[in-house]
Order: structure tokens, then sequence, then C-alpha cells
């Protein structure tokens, strides 16, 4: 079993977890999807492609403040900046 969460993993789940629930500092759609890009790279990416066929099944244990986060917050492709 690989083990995926490291000190600098937390914080940008904790600061995603922020822009999505805390109303003092929410995030922007823009802001949301490259997070969510970019926490999807960095939790699934090595473990889970992209290219994953629809009826494959992937189990997640997660631990600690991973936990709190809603995966289906993780953006598997960012959209292009306008």
């Amino acid at each position: 079993m690989k083990r995926l969460v490291g000190i600098g993993l937390l914080a940008s789940v904790a600061a995603v977890l922020v822009g999505l629930s805390d109303p003092a500092h929410l995030a922007g759609v823009a802001q949301v999807a490259r997070d969510g890009s970019a926490l999807y790279t960095a939790l699934l990416g090595s473990v889970w492609p992209a290219d994953a066929p629809s009826d494959a099944r992937l189990l997640i244990v997660p631990s600690a403040l991973v936990s709190q986060l809603p995966f289906e917050a993780l953006v598997v492709s960012a959209p292009a900046a306008p």
C-alpha cells in the first residue's frame, strides 16, 4: 500500500476545505478548479489514471484531514483559462 499524505499535501487539503466552506474565504470557480485539479494529481495521479474505464472502481480509505475532503471536489482535468 502506498502512503500518499505528506505535510504539504495536508496543507493543500486544508486550503481547499477553507475555500469550499468558509464564507469569509470562499474561492471562485476557477480557483476551486485549479485546486481540485492539483489535489487530484497529488492524491490520485500516480495510482488512478485520468483515462480509467468508466466502470473501474477505486476504494479510498482516507485518514485525518483528508477524510473531510469531498472527493467530488477533485477535478480530473482543469478547464482551460479563458
